[in-house]
């Protein structure tokens, strides 16, 4: 994961490790001084990141922090707050604080276990969803989607990603994700018998890396 003209999605079923590796992609980006803002209902990152109940919650404790004129926790897990208050905010501080070749806040934006499917899915994207995805760059704001089945998500977020980290699937579904990523038939055939915690790594214009 380079910059922040990322999106990436992580696909597969429970227990399969995906989690974890966005446990990592956020741990790498805190350690790289980037912000880390995860939509998390599921608690799954609490050993990472500050936690906040929504994103009005951040913003008094982010005000407070200036005033005092001490540092905010770079990381923060939202709770109990609809996925898109989380997209808002990136794009409220991304407006604020970013531009291309100038960015001063970079910031990673997870959605775990299809958080986001309050506001976006596989028929439709959600207004800052859409924003997030169209203008990321711009932004300064790299992505991550982390779902159980590729039919989750639309067409849209599939042709938009950079990243596609393909765990275990079941073999009706290997078709859908070769021809989602462009990739020639049997190209994922070791897809349903990779083990827990192994991976397929896509990049847009290099196929499997």
């Amino acid at each position: 994961m380079s910059g922040m003209n990322y999106q990436g999605i992580v696909v597969g079923p429970p227990a399969a490790g995906k989690s974890t590796l966005v446990a990592s992609v956020l741990r790498s980006h805190l350690d790289n001084g980037a912000w880390v803002f995860a939509h998390d209902p599921n608690h799954q990152f609490q050993s990472l990141c500050a936690k906040y109940k929504n994103a009005g919650a951040w913003k008094v404790a982010a005000a407070k922090a200036a005033a005092d004129d001490a540092p905010m926790p770079r990381g923060a897990l939202f709770y109990d707050c609809a996925a898109e208050e989380v997209s808002s905010l990136a794009v409220e501080l991304g407006e604020r604080h970013n531009r291309v070749g100038a960015v001063r806040f970079p910031m990673v934006v997870a959605f775990d276990e299809g958080s986001l499917l309050d506001d976006s899915g596989q028929s439709h994207v959600g207004k800052e969803d859409g924003r997030l995805m169209a203008t990321r760059r711009h932004k300064g704001v790299g992505l991550v989607w982390n779902v159980q089945s590729p039919t989750m998500l639309m067409r849209r977020f599939w042709e938009l990603s950079t990243d596609a980290y393909l765990f275990r699937q079941p073999t009706d579904r290997v078709r859908t994700l070769e021809q989602l990523l462009g990739l020639n038939p049997g190209e994922l055939a070791g897809l349903p018998s990779l083990p827990a915690y192994r991976y397929y790594h896509w990049q847009a214009g290099k196929g499997l890396v």
